[in-house]
């Protein structure tokens, strides 16, 4: 069992380092009064001052941490995790679990106790990555008194807190790191990236009407992980159905694998009134005619479309 802020930040820094896991923009708490560790069973408690929200400017994603937050460590997994939630589009939902994949390494990954994920670049969670941005924040600071008896002015810029991800109010950051890159088949230009992408849609049995992205920048493919990324000049809404929009943000990732697109960020749909974030994109065609393509939800909702409305028959060049 340890005590004081400072102290605890070292101890559980050390502790995630060794089990695999990113050294750390998870933890976010401040004033950590008290943390422990049990060593036989990897149960872990970390207690703070009072219950404190944090915004990640990741997707619009808001993370909350109660007063005292537990869990059990094991190599590159948090589970049982209890006092922190998150909230996407006013819903707010429990997390149990954090981990790294071992067939993803390049990605960390929060899973609600609904049993629905979501993936993050790891880069975002590394010292390297550090902006100050769960640092006590500007609004949170009380003027305090000197010596002398006199307020003393308030901060004007938050205080670094060396375990902070890369994340910034109004700043968006790109998922796909240097590293990635130079695994990476990478393409530019408008033309040249439709062309790339579309073949690969045709390769890995997908529709070549999924791509509805304009003036596309840069598109790139690590054929080794199945890891895509497109990057288009702005963020832009595609009315394909009477009642559905579909936003594109500026970048687009996902994974890509025979008759699946999954771990999709960039991509939401809005039918009537409400925004919801796709995650995944499947294709079942074992009755042709009948062929149909999914799209599922992080909420774990889907919806199913005949296939036929996503193929466009693109004329031959003379």
């Amino acid at each position: 069992v340890y005590h004081g802020d400072v102290e605890c930040r070292q101890k559980m820094t050390t502790l995630f380092i060794e089990f695999g896991l990113p050294n750390l923009g998870l933890l976010m708490q401040e004033e950590i009064e008290e943390c422990g560790y049990v060593k036989g069973v990897g149960y872990i408690w970390i207690k703070q001052k009072k219950r404190d929200t944090s915004v990640i400017k990741v997707d619009r994603l808001q993370i909350s941490c109660a007063t005292q937050v537990t869990a059990r460590i094991e190599h590159k997994k948090i589970k049982s995790v209890t006092g922190i939630k998150a909230k996407e589009y006013m819903v707010w939902v429990n997390l149990s679990e954090v981990f790294v994949d071992e067939k993803k390494p390049d990605f960390i990954t929060f899973k609600a106790a609904l049993g629905f994920t979501r993936s993050f670049a790891l880069s975002l969670f590394t010292p390297e990555a550090i902006t100050g941005f769960f640092a006590a924040r500007s609004k949170g600071h009380h003027n305090k008194v000197d010596e002398e008896g006199k307020k003393a002015p308030r901060p004007t810029t938050p205080t670094p807190n060396l375990l902070a991800p890369k994340l910034q109010r109004g700043r968006e950051v790109s998922v796909v790191t240097q590293a990635m890159k130079a695994k990476a088949e990478v393409f530019y230009g408008d033309e040249t990236c439709r062309e790339k992408f579309m073949l690969l849609l045709a390769e890995i049995g997908l529709p070549n009407g999924l791509l509805t992205l304009e003036e596309i920048e840069e598109y790139g493919y690590v054929k080794d992980t199945g890891f895509v990324w497109l990057r288009h000049r702005k963020k832009r809404e595609y009315y394909k159905f009477e009642n559905t929009v579909v936003f594109y943000d500026t970048e687009v990732t996902a994974y890509f694998e025979r008759n699946k697109i999954k771990n999709l960020t960039g991509v939401k749909a809005r039918e009537f009134l409400i925004w919801i974030t796709l995650s995944e994109i499947s294709v079942n065609d074992n009755n042709p005619r009948a062929a149909l393509i999914t799209f599922k939800t992080t909420a774990g909702l889907s919806k199913s479309f005949p296939l036929s409305l996503f193929e466009v028959i693109v004329a031959d060049k003379e």
